[in-house]
């Protein structure tokens, strides 16, 4: 199942309301790398903006590796679903 991002045009960063996209992505499913041929990949998706959060089941052990290396958590958030796997989450 492809990614498919919902764009939001404001958000409150540090105590004030900014005009900015923040993208709110559904389940990846451990869809994260450029190099599967995917162009709907969660590093791809996330290139195209400066802040997102990715809601539930994000993908497992060795996904969560490519989070960690590739991926700034300053910007860029997400919430496990009932897919993921708790102990190994970043």
């Amino acid at each position: 199942m492809p990614v498919q991002p919902t764009v939001i045009e404001w958000a409150v960063v540090k105590g004030e309301f900014k005009k900015m996209p923040l993208r709110i992505i559904g389940d990846v499913h451990a869809q994260i790398d450029f190099t599967l041929g995917n162009n709907n990949s969660y590093l791809e998706i996330i290139s195209e903006c400066e802040y997102s959060v990715q809601i539930g089941d994000m993908g497992d052990a060795e996904s969560y590796q490519e989070l960690t290396d590739n991926v700034d958590p300053n910007f860029h958030q997400f919430f496990g679903g009932n897919h993921d796997h708790y102990p190994y989450l970043p």
